[in-house]
């Protein structure tokens, strides 16, 4: 059934969408982060922005507020995580693969 194998195929590339950022998020955060613990939330954006993401400045604080992390200096990998998917429910997921992708793909 058509129908079956695309919600099936779907499914299956939301896993390892979920999958791919989450270890591209981690990567940037350990790379950034001075103490492998936390980042500024300076610091957090640039993690973000490692991975793909471009939120503005005011799309960035409205996740930290939404999480209620707003009030913190530094943030931990989870709450860096938190805050990442306020940011990511509010774009397209296949365009920030495709972003994602395009950094390594050298013929793109």
């Amino acid at each position: 059934n058509r129908d079956f194998s695309s919600k099936y195929a779907q499914k299956n590339f939301s896993k390892f969408y979920v999958i791919f950022l989450f270890e591209d998020l981690r990567e940037k955060f350990l790379l950034i982060s001075a103490n492998d613990k936390t980042v500024s939330q300076e610091d957090a954006i640039r993690v973000l922005r490692g991975v793909g993401q471009n939120p503005s400045f005011k799309e960035y604080n409205i996740a930290l507020i939404d999480a209620n992390l707003a009030n913190k200096s530094n943030l931990n990998f989870d709450e860096v995580q938190i805050v990442a998917q306020r940011v990511w429910s509010n774009e397209d997921s296949i365009d920030i693969l495709e972003k994602s992708f395009k950094k390594f793909d050298k013929n793109g």
